[in-house]
């Protein structure tokens, strides 16, 4: 008779237990099981053009490629909304090698609707669950509670009874922002005058959309650049903004991305340059290179 070991492929296997007598009366029917078998990870090498985290499709807004940098990691599955958050072995990432410090997992995602919103996570090494450490925006299951639709409209339900932590958002097919001054002069060095700025403190509705009303005060200060305070994400909402929860995400507290771009455009045709203040050297216990490590 074959070993169990014989039995089992790569991924999920359904085993049902019967015992039955000589006579072939069945004494023992067990529910149905799931084992999960060692897993075995494609060894391919990443397309030509990806970028970390979301490349989209060029030619095809039904198609994108995720990739993940995580050198010293063997398995890595894609979960969310177009998988129902399942491990669902259609959703396992390729992994290309260079040498043990240089290892990516990528994967190509088809048949997406132009135009959703899809939340997402990593599943790695059937350990841990982290967000995309490169994914432009995130959701939180507390910090967004307290986000007011006037200021994020529309903004993604948290899938509460699917996963925790920080969930990264993909939107395929979305238009991009339409700049009105694309060619911006930024002023001399040796003539610039920086106001500071915290959104939150600022105004009592800390809202981007806002302070687009109050540019022309801002410029009657006689500045030329505003420099905010990071503006990416960070725990919690109520914060100056130096404990990062994200290197690279947008905290949504403020606005949408359209919203901060469109105060960009704003500011610039009042000749007022856009300064921001990042943190690069620490990461909070929320951050997915944190989680990841």
């Amino acid at each position: 008779a074959p070993e169990l070991s014989d039995l089992l492929v790569n991924g999920q296997n359904e085993f049902t237990i019967k015992t039955v007598t000589e006579s072939g009366i069945v004494q023992f029917d067990a529910t149905s099981f799931l084992y999960t078998g060692k897993l075995v990870t494609i060894d391919a090498q990443r397309p030509t053009g990806l970028q970390d985290g979301i490349t989209y499709s060029p030619t095809d807004p039904t198609k994108l490629t995720l990739s993940l940098f995580a050198p010293g990691k063997d398995n890595v599955f894609v979960i969310g909304d177009f998988n129902d958050w399942a491990t669902d072995f259609n959703y396992q990432m390729k992994r290309d090698s260079l040498n043990a410090d240089s290892v990516w997992f990528w994967l190509e995602i088809e048949s997406l609707t132009p135009g959703i919103t899809y939340a997402y996570q990593y599943y790695v090494d059937q350990e841990r669950v982290i967000a995309d450490p490169y994914s432009p925006l995130l959701l939180h299951q507390y910090d967004d509670q307290d986000i007011p639709a006037s200021i994020f409209p529309n903004l993604k339900a948290y899938p509460t009874d699917k996963t925790t932590g920080y969930v990264s958002l993909l939107q395929p097919g979305k238009q991009p922002y339409q700049w009105e001054v694309p060619n911006f002069e930024k002023p001399d060095r040796e003539t610039i005058v920086i106001y500071k700025l915290l959104v939150r403190d600022f105004l009592a509705d800390h809202s981007f959309n806002t302070l687009v009303d109050s540019l022309d005060y801002l410029e009657k200060l006689g500045i030329n650049a505003i420099e905010f305070l990071p503006i990416s994400e960070y725990d919690g909402n109520a914060s100056w903004g130096y404990n990062p929860g994200s290197h690279l995400a947008f905290d949504k507290y403020y606005g949408t991305p359209d919203a901060f771009k469109r105060l960009v455009d704003e500011a610039h045709k009042r000749g007022i340059a856009i300064i921001l203040d990042v943190v690069m050297n620490h990461a909070t216990a929320r951050h997915p290179l944190y989680q990841l490590y």
